[in-house]
């Protein structure tokens, strides 16, 4: 089976932060931008943990059934960049400690809201990176 020009996606290196495909790493920044964003020291919040061992998510007031759910109030340890998916917690050793976020919500690195929040013209921020057909 060969692959031809057309299957292939424009992806961009974002220093130190790896490869991310064009159309999604631009749709994404274009709805980040229109956020208000906060600089912030990451802290736990409350997590809602399935009392057999399987999943977690993070409590935003959510309805959930406590004979099968547990309410952990420190219970979300982490949470990833929106852009480059790089963790920010206060837990983890080689992760960042703090960054920006929109009320807990949405949070970045502090590399990508340099990047692709604070410039007044993120397109051209983008248009300087190295690009790979992949």
């Amino acid at each position: 089976m060969t692959s031809n020009n057309q299957d292939k996606k424009t992806y961009v290196t974002i220093p130190g932060k790896g490869d991310h495909e064009l159309s999604s790493l631009l749709d994404t920044i274009n709805y980040l931008r229109q956020l208000t964003w906060t600089y912030k020291v990451w802290t736990p919040t409350p997590a809602l943990i399935d009392k057999t061992g399987g999943s977690s998510r993070k409590y935003v007031g959510q309805k959930y059934d406590p004979n099968y759910i547990d309410l952990v109030a420190d219970g979300w340890t982490h949470d990833h960049c929106e852009v480059c998916y790089e963790v920010i917690s206060d837990i983890e050793t080689d992760s960042d400690k703090d960054g920006y976020t929109t009320d807990n919500s949405e949070w970045l690195c502090k590399d990508c809201y340099k990047l692709f929040i604070k410039p007044a013209n993120a397109n051209e921020i983008i248009g300087s990176l190295k690009t790979t057909e992949k």
